[in-house]
């Protein structure tokens, strides 16, 4: 997996430098990449060496691939922080997992699962548990995205709950690479 990892830094940050400045991109990262330090001397390097592609970077990391390792989260964290790089928690939600650990490091924003967006507007029990996790959130001071957000009333109702952001198919034009 740290392989393929760095095959796709390599990929963005490339296709990065042809992009317009005001392009950020996210990486997802599988959780055993942070946890190899061959990984993360190459990584350091790498962003070391191009510190304005660095500061247009997000990587994220899926919650349930890292609950058994807070500790290589936390060390991610410190060593991106410097080089401005932005990391976000993927999947948040997914698997019911207890929110504490959150006060254990400083990601910059979460991503809660789609499974809590769609139809939120006729659910009732999504629209309590997106509201709790947003004020959990926003009292850590990290920003929250909805994932799968479809339709205007989905939009509506996450607005008038303060989510920060959306990610979906349906508001978002897909950036296509040439991967060759």
């Amino acid at each position: 997996m740290p392989q393929f990892d760095r095959l796709v830094i390599d990929r963005c940050v490339t296709q990065l430098a042809a992009a317009p400045r005001q392009t950020r991109l996210a990486i997802n990262l599988f959780g055993i990449s942070i946890a190899d330090l061959e990984f993360m001397a190459w990584l350091g390097d790498r962003l070391n060496a191009a510190p304005h592609f660095a500061q247009r970077l997000s990587f994220e990391l899926a919650e349930h691939e890292v609950m058994n390792q807070l500790a290589d989260v936390a060390g991610f964290i410190a060593k991106m922080t410097p080089l401005q790089v932005q990391v976000g928690l993927d999947h948040v939600g997914r698997g019911l997992s207890s929110l504490a650990y959150l006060n254990r490091f400083k990601v910059h924003y979460l991503k809660i699962d789609g499974a809590f967006s769609q139809h939120i507007d006729h659910n009732p029990d999504q629209q309590f548990y997106m509201d709790a996790m947003i004020k959990i959130a926003h009292g850590l001071d990290f920003l929250v995205i909805a994932k799968s957000v479809e339709t205007a009333a989905e939009q509506a109702t996450l607005a008038a709950i303060r989510i920060d952001g959306i990610q979906a198919y349906a508001v978002e034009e897909i950036m296509r690479w040439d991967v060759a």
